[in-house]
């Protein structure tokens, strides 16, 4: 609301105003124009229209850009006359812009290329996405620096007079609106399939500060004009259909995935190969999984770690391998240039095929890793996750924190060996590729780079589920002279498969989700915490469903009181139609969004064979979340959110945090290395 957004404003006194594109057009329309205060501006594409009315009321404006993946921005322009162009301006300090041809060369000033950011403030990439973490971040080939990175933005913008960049608009027809990203193409792709439609166009129209998506549609003479249209249809049709990935099997037992983008000359592609993860440890010798795919890129019988390092940095390629603890697989994930793909697999099946595990390197790998072993028992965060695992699944695998420092100083040359031979073998490993190639092409290239890969004739790598954990408790894990307490509690809840599983997400979504009940009750009312959340971790066992909170010392009772609250309201009342629809919406929205890059939707294809899911199953995914109803929603939180079988770990000052945690529930003591504190017992259950 505008006008009151305005109201408030001025009301406080504030001098400051930064805010989105869509906002200062609510604020103008109210107004509002800011003259006289500090005026800044980014998060969305600056039109000329609404630059011109704010540089009309006030001669100056600050205009920030910079996408999230670079910690929000990272160059700057302060506008002083409404005739400039749109200018985003130079980079801020220790970041670096490039604008790049197709070819990833530097562009002449004046002449159009897409945007590539470089410099400190890089994210690692995409939490839990490889493959879109490996395509839009790519190695450095202008630095000169070994492990340098650029982020390919997708922007366009070109260097004009004064050595400042001015913004052209996206490269993949991308638009945002109201937040979104959104692929203008891919809905006019879509379109076109519907039936009826022969051509489609899809624009975006402003009027009076609101922004729409508006279709245009040539039907066929069999659909009787604009009034024979299924209009209906064709908004249904749009909500998910998905581009589908050709697929192929090969030889040895390999399954073949390619979804084609031959926007950019470049490709990814990830090896999912099953019964290589950290599930599959042996028990004496936990974190052998991640061990052996840590040093497999570390040197092969015909290459050394430099020597791969060095052939990866020349053709701009990057070949990672990680198996995770709990997890059943282990990913090799690689990208390349499409001139340069046949090289950077042969290097990738390398490193599959025939890794060295030589000594030097072990003992070198050990010593970093003994390191890090003794820092992170310093992180809060772990210590909660470390004790958390262990309390839901006891024995299981999936309660590994990884290698320890006696596992460590265990593992052995020989022991990489034989994990290596036994559990990388290609029987059901499964290979998806986006990007410039087609799956003829891919076919032949990874059957000719993995031939001597040979199928075993081995039988699936099973699971089982964990053993059912005991009744509520908490577990202190004392850190002294903490000032907050970082909260990890939950219980076992499903496998990836259970037909629980949509309804759970949506009570989720309710309950932790963005914006969900903890969040607003503990954060924004009460103000415990900046953040509270929670959400499922499901594999092919039994996983659980956890929640999360870091609060201040002093109110480390009370706060979780009112958590336990929440989850009493979830099970014995039924969610408001409103609130539920919400989730939904969001859910929904969300998933819609996921589609516009081709690494996720291929990504999506790969759960759906992992784990055996009817063809349709993604197309019908916001069909069945939209279904969900409330009464769903309070019988899967009565089954699965059980207070009396919650597992409550809380990480900090227990001379100031015990008392008031054991008139909660019975209190377990651990120190900082994960051992039982002497003489402090469980109490007895809290009456």
């Amino acid at each position: 609301n505008g006008e009151e957004l305005a109201a408030l404003l001025r009301k406080t006194g504030a001098t400051l105003v930064h805010a989105t594109p869509t906002t200062w057009s609510l604020l103008l329309e109210a107004g509002f124009t800011g003259q006289g205060w500090k005026r800044v501006i980014g998060a969305e594409p600056l039109s000329r229209e609404l630059c011109t009315r704010l540089l009309e009321a006030d001669p100056s404006l600050y205009n920030f850009y910079g996408p999230t993946e670079t910690t929000v921005w990272s160059t700057f322009h302060q506008f002083r006359s409404p005739d400039e162009p749109l200018i985003v301006g130079r980079p801020l300090a220790n970041t670096q812009v490039y604008i790049l041809d197709k070819n990833l060369q530097p562009v002449p000033v004046g002449v159009t290329g897409e945007l590539y950011l470089a410099g400190v403030q890089l994210a690692r990439g995409y939490l839990k996405r490889g493959g879109l973490t490996a395509e839009r971040f790519i190695p450095d080939p202008l630095s000169g620096r070994s492990g340098g990175r650029l982020y390919r933005t997708g922007d366009l913008g070109r260097y004009v007079e004064g050595g400042v960049i001015e913004f052209l608009g996206r490269t993949d027809h991308q638009v945002k609106l109201r937040g979104y990203r959104i692929e203008l193409g891919e809905i006019e792709s879509v379109l076109e399939q519907c039936a009826g439609v022969k051509q489609a166009a899809v624009v975006v129209r402003e009027e009076e500060g609101e922004k729409w998506l508006v279709a245009y549609v040539v039907v066929g003479q069999e659909e009787g004009g604009l009034a024979g249209t299924r209009t209906a249809d064709w908004r249904e049709h749009l909500k998910t259909k998905l581009p589908k990935p050709a697929e192929a099997d090969l030889p040895n037992g390999l399954h073949l995935m390619v979804l084609e983008d031959h926007r950019l000359p470049q490709v990814s592609f990830q090896i999912f190969i099953p019964g290589a993860g950290g599930y599959y440890d042996p028990k004496d010798l936990p974190g052998l999984a991640d061990t052996t795919a840590s040093l497999m890129d570390e040197g092969t019988t015909t290459k050394t770690s430099e020597q791969i390092s060095q052939a990866l940095d020349t053709m701009s390629a990057t070949v990672t391998i990680s198996a995770n603890e709990g997890s059943q697989i282990a990913t090799l994930s690689g990208t390349a240039l499409s001139d340069q793909m046949d090289d950077v697999l042969a290097l990738a099946a390398d490193i599959v095929l025939h890794p060295k595990f030589d000594e030097q390197e072990i003992a070198r790998y050990k010593a970093r890793t003994m390191a890090a072993l003794e820092d992170q028992r310093a992180d809060p965060d772990f210590l909660a996750n470390e004790r958390y695992s262990r309390a839901i699944y006891g024995d299981h695998p999936g309660s590994s924190s990884g290698v320890t420092k006696e596992s460590l100083q265990k593992i052995t040359h020989d022991a990489l060996v034989a994990f290596h031979k036994e559990n990388y073998i290609p029987d059901y490993a499964i290979i998806a590729i986006s990007g410039d190639i087609s799956l003829a092409d891919a076919r032949t290239k990874f059957q000719n780079a993995l031939k001597e890969w040979t199928r075993t004739g081995n039988p699936r790598p099973g699971v089982v589920d964990p053993a059912a954990h005991g009744p509520m408790k908490i577990y202190i894990v004392n850190r002294p002279s903490s000032v907050q307490t970082n909260y990890l509690l939950g219980e076992q809840a499903i496998n990836r498969v259970n037909p629980d599983f949509d309804a759970l997400q949506v009570m989720n979504r309710v309950l932790g989700g963005q914006n969900g009940r903890l969040f607003r009750v503990l954060r924004e009312e009460k103000g415990y915490t900046y953040g509270a959340s929670s959400g499922l971790h499901v594999l092919r066992y039994r996983g659980d469903w956890r929640a999360s909170m870091d609060v201040r010392t002093d109110v480390t009772e009370p706060s979780m009181r009112d958590l336990l609250v929440e989850l009493g309201k979830m099970r014995d009342q039924l969610v408001p139609a409103e609130e539920l629809q919400d989730a939904q919406r969001s859910m929904t929205a969300s998933f819609a969004l996921s589609l516009e890059n081709p690494s996720e939707v291929l990504n999506l294809y790969v759960l759906r064979q992992m784990y055996g899911y009817p063809a349709d199953y993604w197309d019908k995914y916001s069909d069945r979340i939209m279904a969900v109803t409330p009464a769903q929603v309070q019988a899967v939180a009565k089954k699965y959110l059980d207070p009396a079988k919650l597992q409550i770990v809380a990480v900090g000052d227990s001379s100031k945090i015990e008392a008031g945690l054991k008139k909660i529930g019975p209190v377990e003591m651990f120190d900082d290395e994960g051992k039982p504190v002497p003489g402090s017992p469980a109490s007895p259950p809290a009456r």
